[in-house]
């Protein structure tokens, strides 16, 4: 697995983290092990859907350590070349589904509190992707954010220049 993939799912945490931790410090008095939360993310790109868990000390706002990481192949992009009217196929959307709860399997059996994700290109680009994304929540309780082109050059800087610190 390449440093930049590391990096970028690194970042997808910090993402996460800061959302939902927003301006959350370490109170005065609590120690750091207080903070400490095991957490995985998802990023469901064109191609592939990418999975990592790790602890996260969510009072510093830093990734602490790797415990798993993991891909599976799901064609999103492929599929959506093929469609007539700019959707995901239910084929596609089943395969995805399918990865997507195994991976939230691995992560409970992990002791993940917290499953969270980012969705590119493909995602920007079908037509049904919002319904999907929507489907993934209700079923499965994992959200899924759609992120910009921005967004993910965004993460893709940080994790490119981040490469080899961590």
């Amino acid at each position: 697995m390449s440093k930049n993939f590391k990096s970028f799912l690194s970042l997808l945490f910090l993402s996460n983290l800061v959302q939902a931790q927003e301006g959350v410090q370490t109170p005065p008095g609590k120690l750091s092990e207080d903070c400490i939360v095991r957490r995985a993310s998802l990023d469901v790109g064109s191609e592939s859907t990418k999975f990592r868990i790790a602890d996260v000390d969510v009072c510093l706002q830093k990734v602490l350590a790797v415990v798993e990481s993991a891909a599976e192949r799901v064609a999103y992009k492929s599929d959506l070349s093929k469609s007539t009217d700019s959707t995901f196929s239910q084929e596609i959307m089943d395969a995805g589904m399918g990865v997507i709860n195994t991976f939230k399997e691995r992560a409970l059996k992990a002791g993940a509190t917290q499953i969270t994700g980012v969705a590119t290109s493909a995602f920007r680009k079908a037509k049904n992707a919002k319904d999907f994304v929507a489907t993934i929540q209700e079923r499965l309780n994992i959200k899924i954010q759609i992120i910009s082109q921005h967004e993910e050059a965004i993460l893709g800087f940080y994790a490119a220049t981040s490469a080899g610190k961590n």
